[in-house]
């Protein structure tokens, strides 16, 4: 996906040493994840998993028929994986879906002991990914915080959690 991702007159030799950088970043990060057992609440947006498993684990759009039957199918597992964890998973990762739309950037708030952050970034590693373009932010400005977990809350207090969840996840899934 990440190949894909960028025009080929672009893709040269360091294009590929920082493909490989960012997989074992995010290979290092997943088993620090795992060590760590963080609590975690995820946003996901109903509109974008369908659109993720209606083009699949794709950098392009316009892939070989066969290409994209893999990559749909990929999609369809991420998104078992995330209908597994509505269902049963583990009480520190809490995921609500959301029928309503979703702000176009990512986001994070971060707590620690003294400080809180909320950084904002236009980088994207799933459908259409973006490693490439564009500048991410970090603000500790009470107002932009306080912004940013207001309308975590409301999107929370409307989301689909747990087993309803797991239900409108398992209606996309069907009709894929």
């Amino acid at each position: 996906m990440l190949d894909a991702s960028i025009p080929p007159s672009l893709v040269d030799a360091s294009w590929s040493q920082t493909i490989k950088r960012v997989l074992a970043i995010l290979s290092k990060r997943k088993k620090e994840f795992a060590q760590m057992g963080p609590e975690v609440t995820s946003l996901i947006g109903l509109r974008q998993i369908e659109q993720f498993l209606h083009n699949g684990l794709v950098g392009r759009l316009g892939l070989p028929p066969g290409v994209q039957l893999e990559r749909r199918l990929a999609a369809r597992r991420e998104v078992t994986r995330i209908f597994e964890f509505l269902q049963s998973g583990p009480s520190s990762i809490r995921i609500g879906i959301i029928s309503d739309n979703m702000p176009n950037e990512t986001f994070q708030i971060f707590e620690g002991d003294e400080e809180i952050s909320v950084v904002v970034s236009p980088f994207r590693l799933g459908e259409l990914p973006n490693i490439r373009t564009g500048i991410a932010t970090i603000t500790t400005a009470p107002d932009a915080v306080k912004m940013y977990r207001g309308m975590i809350d409301r999107l929370w207090t409307h989301a689909a959690k747990g087993k309803k969840g797991a239900k409108l996840l398992l209606n996309l899934l069907d009709r894929f």
